[in-house]
């Protein structure tokens, strides 16, 4: 065997390995999506979450041990559209350290795959929740932004994904992390979906 061959064997079998570690990301693989799911692919047996028009529940291919609830924008023609995904409920998390903690272990997962996004974290001003004890309750009452945005260029990895997001949600005390993919064609596909409940 030449040593071109072996080169070209041991290439192979590098990007192999890197698909597999960052599956549940869009990287080198040849699909683009989040978790195992496929910007533009079908779903089978689709579970409608009421009131928003296209966005069912799924079960993914793989998950993360971050987040315990998965759902798709979907429409028939286009496919999958758009991923998103939330952490489990952190119960009295009024300081909002669990919450942190598990953003700023997933965001260093993403910025592996996509760099460093743009990060938006800060209080509204004159927000009177700036207390140590009020961060779930300012994000709650949209008094602060704890988020990080990436918009992706296209290139010969990201060849339709658009725009990622990944932010802490709270509901009073309570609080969890949400994480979503959106491919480039996800407004057509909200348009179409538009029209198919007008």
């Amino acid at each position: 065997m030449s040593k071109l061959s072996i080169k070209k064997g041991a290439k192979s079998l590098k990007n192999k390995l890197i698909c597999a570690v960052f599956l549940l990301i869009p990287s080198v693989c040849n699909s683009e999506g989040a978790f195992g799911l496929d910007f533009g692919a079908q779903i089978s047996d689709p579970v409608s979450i009421d009131k928003i028009a296209g966005l069912f529940k799924i079960v993914p291919n793989k998950t993360n041990r971050l987040f315990d609830s998965y759902a798709v924008y979907f429409e028939p023609s286009l496919g999958i559209c758009k991923i998103t995904a939330n952490g489990p409920l952190n119960s009295d998390d009024r300081f909002g350290r669990t919450a942190v903690k598990q953003y700023e272990t997933f965001r260093g997962d993403l910025e592996k795959t996509y760099g460093f996004g743009q990060q938006y974290e800060f209080m509204a001003a004159n927000a009177d929740l700036d207390d140590d004890d009020e961060f779930a309750l300012s994000i709650s009452k949209n008094a602060r932004i704890h988020s990080t945005l990436w918009s992706i260029d296209k290139s010969d990895n990201f060849k339709m994904t658009a725009n990622v997001s990944l932010e802490i949600k709270a509901i009073k005390q309570d609080t969890w992390i949400n994480v979503s993919f959106e491919a480039d064609f996800f407004n057509s596909c909200i348009e179409k979906i538009k029209t198919q409940t007008d």
